[in-house]
Formats: structure tokens, C-alpha cells, sequence
């Protein structure tokens, strides 16, 4: 039986523990040539899970991929992002692909494409892998193959070279960022660097009008702060994001707050009204002055600690939208370490 943490119960906690990996085996016999061979000690009617232990060559920690994986660790450091997000430049194809990572789940999504020289020019990719690493490589489960932006594209890994530092600005003190120069296994040269831009962040304004966010889904420097909204917000259920919404009578409203529950089990709107300003994914929420309240008025709670939340979100106006999945969004304000990660409610 293995008993001390091991690879095999990383496997068993990925993804929630829904992989279905093990970490309990027990020993069976040595081959002659002294490979060590092991047996699911769960699979007690019809045992299929055997693993043979060979020794390790010298070669063997290289081979796991290890130096790259803390290196693309601390390239996801550099927002502190929930999920960190990346550009991945053709070094000699005017394109560039915009990615995000999950690095407990070994997946990778790239959400969509733009030519480097415009980047209004675009094109949804909508693909997931996931992927595993192998000494300086990156190898995706599920190769990517389709046309992109007139560009005809095969890749079943990125082999790293080069890693590079340098800096993303919007904020006072600009945030320290590295980089990836490499390869694709079709012999393209790219550079993997750390990025504020995504082009696909923007379509939220298009695929819906209302989205909501659950409180353990805002982090603080990804840490998740329910727990302190829950204080600071008596009865606070979730946050609201209003873009464009129609309440009739010719009415629209852009608003973002939270939903409170009251003793009495009516519901309060906490929210503040703003003029969006749209830059690609780069949001200026323009906010009204004071909290606006819709539904029953609320005594339970200070509804000014609303602003709280909305102060970190927008710092400095440097609240930057994210698009992790179809109709979410990690809205992400780099300068204050804040992320609130939208769901469409339609």
C-alpha cells in the first residue's frame, strides 16, 4: 500500500476527486528483472489495475516535466487571476490565440484568435484539452487542428525554450509578467506571455443582460472572500451584474450590486448604476452617484458596504473581463488582486 502523498493521490484529488485514480495497491511479486508489480487493492472481484515499478533512469525527474511546471506556476502568479489567462503569438503568422489555464485540472481552453497587426479581427475557437507535461514540453491530450484567421493549424504540443520577464502596465507600479518563447510540434515558432488583453472578454455584452455571481466566486488574490461578504452584507445571497437590462416603459438598466434577504424573507436590490465605457475587454463602469434600492427597502444592513466590493472591482478603472467558458466571465481587476467570476443568468 502507498501511503504517503504521491502522484497517485494527486490524481485521486484532481478535478473534485472525479477521475476515478487510485493510490491503494498492494504488492503482488518482482519480475525477473526486478520490476516491482503492484495490484488495485479496491478492485477485489476482478482486479484490473496493475502497475509495474521499473528503476528510475537519471533522467527520470526531467522527463516529469517538473522545472516547466513551476516555472508555468509562477507565470500564472502574475495576476493573480482564478484562472490565469494567456496570449500565444505566431512569431512569423500575423495571429495571435487567447488561452486560459487550470492547472489543478491540467486543461487548457483557447477561447479565440485575432491577427496581431488588428486585433478587431477575430474569430471565436471555442476548444478545450486537457494536457500533461513531459520535460520541456506541454502536449495537449486533443490536438488542435482547424483553420484560423486563413491560417491552417495542426498542434500536439509546445515545446518550451526560452523564458523571459517583463512587465504589464494600467496599474501605478507595473506588474511584473513572464514569458515562453518555444515551438509547436508543426515546427512554428511562438511566444506564451501573460496578458491583460482578451478579445473574446467583451462578448458578454452581447450574450446577455443579466449575469450573476455566487460569493464564493470572488477571490481576493484567489482566495475565495464569502465569508467576509457574509459580514460586511447581512443577508447578502449573491451579486447581480444589469447590462442593458429592459424593465419596460422604455427603462434600461445598467447596475451592479448585491441581492440581499432580509429577516422577513423579502429581497433587496443593492445596486449601482453606471454608463458603461467598452474598450475591447477593458470595462469603465462610470458609476451614479449612491446605492440605488429595488424591491424592499433594507434596515438589516449597511447597503454603503456594497461599495466595498465595487471599489476593489474597479480600481483605478482597471477592471479587465475574461471569457473562461460559454456565458462565463472572470471579471479581473489586476491592481487591487480582485476577481468575480459572472455566470449568464438568461
Amino acid at each position: 500500500m502507498i501511503d504517503s502523498y504521491s502522484f497517485f493521490s494527486y490524481l485521486f484529488e484532481a478535478d473534485q476527486a472525479t477521475f476515478g485514480a487510485e493510490y491503494e495497491f498492494n504488492y503482488v511479486n518482482k519480475t525477473p528483472d526486478n520490476q516491482l508489480v503492484f495490484q488495485s487493492k479496491t478492485d477485489l472481484n476482478n482486479p484490473r489495475d496493475i502497475i509495474v515499478f521499473s528503476p528510475a533512469s537519471s533522467d527520470a525527474e526531467t522527463l516529469l516535466g517538473t522545472t516547466i511546471a513551476g516555472q508555468l506556476h509562477n507565470m500564472a502568479g502574475d495576476l493573480n487571476k482564478v484562472f490565469p489567462s494567456f496570449r500565444l503569438t505566431f512569431q512569423d503568422k500575423d495571429l495571435a490565440m487567447y488561452l486560459t489555464m487550470d492547472q489543478m485540472r491540467r486543461s487548457l481552453t483557447i477561447n479565440a484568435a485575432s491577427l496581431k497587426t488588428n486585433t478587431a479581427t477575430r474569430q471565436n475557437i471555442n476548444f478545450t484539452t486537457t494536457y500533461y507535461l513531459q520535460g520541456d514540453s506541454l502536449i495537449f491530450e486533443t490536438p488542435l487542428t482547424r483553420n484560423v484567421l486563413g491560417n491552417a493549424l495542426s498542434i500536439r504540443s509546445i515545446r518550451f525554450a526560452d523564458e523571459g520577464q517583463g512587465t504589464l502596465g494600467g496599474c501605478a507600479t507595473p506588474l511584473p509578467s513572464h514569458n515562453f518563447t518555444g515551438v509547436t510540434s508543426g515546427s512554428e515558432a511562438i511566444l506564451l506571455e501573460s496578458t491583460l488583453l482578451d478579445v473574446s472578454g467583451n462578448s458578454f455584452a452581447n450574450e446577455s443582460d443579466f449575469y450573476f455571481c455566487p460569493l464564493q466566486y470572488i477571490f481576493e488574490s484567489g482566495f475565495s472572500v464569502n465569508t467576509r461578504i457574509a459580514e460586511d452584507i447581512a443577508g447578502a445571497l449573491e451579486m447581480h451584474l444589469y447590462y442593458g437590462y429592459n424593465l419596460g416603459g422604455g427603462q434600461v438598466l445598467n447596475g451592479i450590486g448585491f441581492v440581499i434577504q432580509n429577516p422577513d424573507e423579502s429581497i433587496t436590490f443593492a445596486l449601482r448604476e453606471f454608463t458603461p465605457t467598452l474598450n475591447d475587454n477593458q470595462i469603465v463602469f462610470n458609476f451614479a452617484p449612491g446605492i440605488t434600492i429595488f424591491g424592499a427597502e433594507t434596515s438589516q444592513t449597511n447597503k454603503d458596504n456594497v461599495n466595498i466590493y465595487l471599489n476593489a472591482l474597479t480600481q483605478g478603472d482597471q477592471t479587465y473581463i475574461f471569457r473562461l467558458n460559454n456565458g462565463v466571465y472572470e471579471f479581473h481587476n489586476p491592481c487591487s488582486g480582485w476577481s468575480f467570476v459572472f455566470i449568464n443568468a438568461n
